[in-house]
């Protein structure tokens, strides 16, 4: 038997609905007596039917008019999707120090682009250190000085200088004690003046000579006692203050 196919299309799945045939591929419809004339080769029976008329042997034939479609063959796929710096897009241009980042909501925030920091090349690097050791070098010429003329002071230095008490047996009160880098010096109370000459020596003991007597005091913290037995003897100098033989002189000049 031969195999009944639609002949319009050419598919052959055909479904009978009631008395009618249909194709499943283009909707042709067959009637039953059409199928038979079909099946037994009968050319002249085999007219398609354009309204399923189901009674009738004959049917016109439904005219189908199939229309080609031309795909484009340029259209990139989405994977393989290039930008084309030279193909002109209706969007608005971003700026070059404007980013548009979009969220979720299809809104966008503007962001201000950062510029990359450039890292300093060798000339550079090369300038910083010495700089660097340009600016400790004039620094280390302005503290050590200072540092050396605190630590090295030493108590024949710290002497040098005007110190003055306060003796209620003389009259004004005052008595100023003027010690010379040349190891003379005066004193001086109820405006008449002495002299006197000292000296310090490597043991930085004081040697005081004043109207032909010469004392001598040794130098030590003991100057500061408050106990006429333990000072007696000893001189210390600090916080600008001169201690010695039970008196506290102080830094005038």
């Amino acid at each position: 038997m031969k195999q009944i196919s639609c002949e319009t299309c050419g598919s052959s799945n055909l479904i009978k609905n009631d008395n009618v045939f249909i194709c499943q591929q283009c909707g042709a419809r067959y009637s039953l007596d059409a199928i038979k004339k079909m099946a037994s080769n009968d050319k002249t029976a085999s007219d398609l039917s354009g309204n399923g008329d189901s009674t009738s042997g004959n049917v016109t034939k439904k005219s189908i008019t199939y229309k080609q479609i031309s795909y484009p063959t340029d259209i990139p796929q989405q994977n393989n999707v290039q930008p084309n710096p030279q193909q002109s897009y209706n969007q608005p241009a971003y700026p070059q120090n404007n980013i548009q980042n979009y969220n979720n909501n299809g809104a966008y925030n503007n962001m201000q682009a950062v510029p990359a920091k450039k890292k300093p090349g060798a000339g550079a690097v090369v300038g910083i250190v010495i700089g660097s050791v340009v600016f400790l070098s004039i620094l280390a010429a302005i503290i050590i000085p200072i540092i050396i003329g605190i630590t090295s002071s030493s108590p024949k230095q710290q002497i040098v200088g005007s110190w003055s008490c306060y003796d209620i047996s003389v009259s004004g009160g005052e008595i100023i004690y003027t010690f010379n880098k040349d190891g003379s010096g005066t004193v001086s109370a109820s405006g008449n003046t002495g002299s006197f000459t000292y000296s310090v020596n490597s043991n930085d003991n004081l040697i005081f000579t004043y109207d032909s007597n010469t004392f001598t005091y040794t130098y030590g913290k003991e100057a500061k006692s408050t106990t006429t037995n333990t000072n007696s003897g000893y001189w210390y100098i600090e916080d600008n203050k001169f201690y010695v033989d039970n008196m506290i002189l102080y830094k005038k000049t």
